[in-house]
């Protein structure tokens, strides 16, 4: 027997506001062009390196109420595990056979690995890959800037921010095992003062397929921008706060062919020699991430 997580997404609504005319000039367009960026943690077309180059569209795609694992587990050599059975709550990857503590993971060319353990723990950014331009997945060795050697591979992540346009979306979908996920967005596209301010906020909830595989999870994405003529600055705000049932105890395979969705977290025994499981048996985190470029 095989569980399976069903996902259905809807769009709700948005909209994209068109380019200002130039002041005085009835005729002619301003054009805005994306910035220009040197980063030194992406690999190029000549650079000897295995990588996939994961863009907004794809990310959209296969973005079903999943942590980023699980939106990347379609890229070559990629796997992505879930403790719950379902692409929320705790998840973590490997590339080529390597843990995540030998994969090197930058935000905007900014080191995410944890200074201790060097993992990157995905259940405290949840929603991360609505937030996102961009991926470069990066396989072996590869373009590591900071931290040990990159055995396993590289994941560059290109945060959204400072849009030219000004647009909006809410979207909602709902899944298997009580699975529900809201996202609202809009962002004031670039005014004539050169500043613009992108947010976003998004909500995921879910029963999870294991017992006590319950996520209760929000997130929020804020981004000011200020463009003069030669430079840009940009503050970046991410809030990850994540509730989310234990369940890395893991089970023996004679316990999974009694029950699949069996759990040891949170046992205990009544005064009759019953078996009873804690309601709270929770891992509860937030972090805050701030960013200037």
């Amino acid at each position: 027997m095989k569980k399976v997580f069903f996902f259905l997404g809807v769009l709700c609504t948005s909209w994209a506001v068109p380019a200002q005319k130039l002041p005085g000039d009835s005729a002619a367009w301003n054009v805005q062009m994306e910035e220009i960026l040197v980063l030194s943690t992406r690999a190029g077309s000549r650079t000897p390196v295995a990588f996939s180059q994961v863009r907004s569209a794809e990310i959209n795609q296969n973005n079903a109420a999943a942590n980023l694992p699980y939106v990347l587990s379609l890229t070559p050599s990629l796997v992505a595990v879930s403790e719950n059975g379902t692409p929320a709550g705790n998840t973590s990857l490997r590339i080529r056979g390597s843990s995540s503590s030998r994969i090197n993971v930058t935000l905007n060319g900014i080191p995410m690995n944890d200074a201790e353990s060097q993992e990157v723990f995905w259940v405290n950014l949840p929603a991360l890959s609505y937030s996102l331009r961009n991926v470069q997945v990066q396989r072996g060795v590869g373009t590591s800037t900071n931290g040990p050697a990159s055995f396993g591979g590289a994941l560059n992540l290109q945060s959204l921010g400072n849009s030219v346009e000004g647009y909006g979306m809410a979207s909602t979908g709902i899944g298997s095992y009580h699975t529900y996920e809201s996202s609202l967005a809009f962002g004031t596209g670039m005014m004539k003062s050169g500043l613009s301010m992108d947010f976003r906020y998004s909500k995921v909830l879910s029963d999870g397929y294991v017992r006590n595989g319950k996520v209760n999870h929000q997130s929020l994405f804020t981004s000011f921008s200020y463009r003069s003529a030669k430079s840009l600055l940009r503050f970046h705000y991410i809030l990850g706060d994540q509730h989310t049932g234990i369940t890395w105890e893991g089970s023996s395979p004679s316990m999974i062919e009694q029950d699949r969705r069996y759990n040891p977290a949170g046992i205990y025994y009544d005064d009759a020699g019953n078996i009873r499981y804690y309601d709270n048996e929770t891992d509860n985190y937030r972090q805050n991430l701030f960013q200037l470029l």
